[in-house]
């Protein structure tokens, strides 16, 4: 009998969780051929999708790609923004991957020139979960920084080595 109680209250503990972990990762890699960060943002698809539903006030359905770019990129300009040797630089929107549990959103920013310092400030996902974490792992010709930001730190700075 407690073996069947223990049963019932984990399955209605886990009903009410897509995921346990709310984590999105970008991996932000400087091309010197180019001068851009090339940025591959990965985050569950569930989440991104009742971000863009609370942010629109609408509902969203992410595979609808004639409306979603657009929503999508308003909403990465409104919660991503990056400074790269102290000047705020403009993020220009490359593509999305939409799988079933899980997007890819491309992004790139350009005219960066021999980046020593960045700065980035980070709400995505953080209005819609308390313990939403996002992490950017920027290499800079195999050198390996990564900054966070989660709902009580939205902003963190690094020193990266481009030469």
């Amino acid at each position: 009998m407690k073996f069947l109680v223990s049963i019932v209250v984990l399955l209605t503990a886990l009903s009410g969780f897509s995921h346990p972990h709310h984590v999105s990762i970008a991996t932000v890699t400087y091309n010197a051929n180019t001068l851009a960060f090339e940025i591959s943002l990965k985050t569950f698809s569930d989440d991104l999708e009742m971000a863009l539903e609370k942010e629109f006030n609408s509902k969203i359905n992410l595979d609808e790609s004639n409306k979603i770019d657009s929503l999508l990129f308003d909403y990465l300009r409104k919660n991503i923004s990056l400074k790269a040797n102290t000047e705020l630089k403009k993020i220009e929107f490359v593509g999305k991957e939409i799988g079933l549990n899980e997007t890819f959103i491309y992004f790139q920013i350009p005219n960066i020139y021999m980046p020593s310092v960045i700065e980035v400030n980070s709400s995505f996902l953080l209005d819609l979960l308390d313990d939403q974490s996002n992490v950017f792992h920027f290499d800079c010709n195999g050198s390996i920084k990564s900054l966070f930001t989660r709902a009580y730190k939205t902003i963190d700075t690094a020193h990266l080595d481009c030469n």
